[in-house]
C-alpha cells in the first residue's frame, strides 16, 4: 500500500518542523507499517484486513482546504496536517482510525464544544466506534469525543464522562498512532512466524 497522491509540496505552516515532527516521514512509516500488518493479518486473525490508506492531498485540494481551515481559525498543526494529507484510514488499528472529514465534527469548520468542555475545535476524524477526534483551535490538543449531543445552534454538548484529551498536541497523537501500528505489525509478524 503506497502513500497515494501527488508528490509532497511545500508545508503550509512551520508547525510540524518547529516541533521536530516530520509529517512526511510519519506518512511513509504508517504506509509501510500498514503494509506489514496487512501482509500477515489473515493468517493471524482468520479474516482479511480492511483496506488501509494514506493519501496525500493534491495541490488544489490542499490549497482550498488550507484556506477554509485558516478561515475557521484552525490550529496551525491541523492546517499543516491537512495541507499534506487528504485521508488516513487504518481500520484494523484497535476499533479503527479514520482521519478524514466527518459530518458531526467537520475538519474545515469551527465547532463549539459546551458542557464539560468549553472550547472550539476542528474535526480530525473518528475511531470506528462512533467517537470522534477533534483538534482544539486554542491549545492544539486532540480531544476524543466519545458521546456528544448536537445542539440547535451547531455546538456540541459534551458530557462529563464523554470526552478525554487523547494527546496534548496533534504531533503527539500521530506519533502515538504510529507506535500502536508498529506494535500491531510486530505482533502480526511474531504470530505468523510462531504459527
Amino acid at each position: 500500500m503506497p502513500v497515494e497522491g501527488v508528490p509532497a509540496g511545500p508545508v503550509a505552516t512551520a508547525a510540524p518542523r518547529a516541533t521536530g515532527f516530520d509529517l512526511e516521514r510519519w506518512a511513509e512509516d504508517v504506509a509501510r507499517l500498514a503494509r506489514d500488518v496487512e501482509r500477515a493479518f489473515e493468517a493471524v486473525h482468520g479474516f482479511a484486513p480492511d483496506g488501509h490508506r494514506v493519501c496525500r492531498a493534491g495541490p488544489q485540494e490542499a490549497a482550498g482546504l488550507t484556506a477554509r481551515l485558516r478561515a475557521a481559525g484552525a490550529h496551525p498543526s491541523a492546517v499543516a496536517f491537512w495541507s499534506r494529507l487528504a485521508v488516513v484510514e487504518l481500520p484494523d488499528l484497535h476499533n479503527g482510525l479514520w482521519l478524514d472529514d466527518t459530518d458531526l465534527v467537520p475538519r474545515d469548520e469551527a465547532t463549539r464544544l459546551t458542557g464539560a468542555v468549553e472550547d472550539v475545535v476542528t474535526g480530525l476524524g473518528s475511531d470506528g466506534g462512533g467517537a470522534y477526534y477533534a483538534v482544539s483551535t486554542t491549545t492544539g490538543c486532540v480531544y476524543h469525543l466519545v458521546s456528544v449531543v448536537p445542539e440547535p445552534d451547531g455546538s456540541l454538548d459534551v458530557g462529563d464522562r464523554c470526552h478525554a484529551v487523547a494527546a496534548p498536541d496533534l504531533w503527539t497523537f500521530l506519533a502515538d498512532r504510529r507506535t500502536e501500528l508498529a506494535a500491531a505489525a510486530e505482533f502480526t509478524a511474531a504470530h505468523t512466524k510462531a504459527g
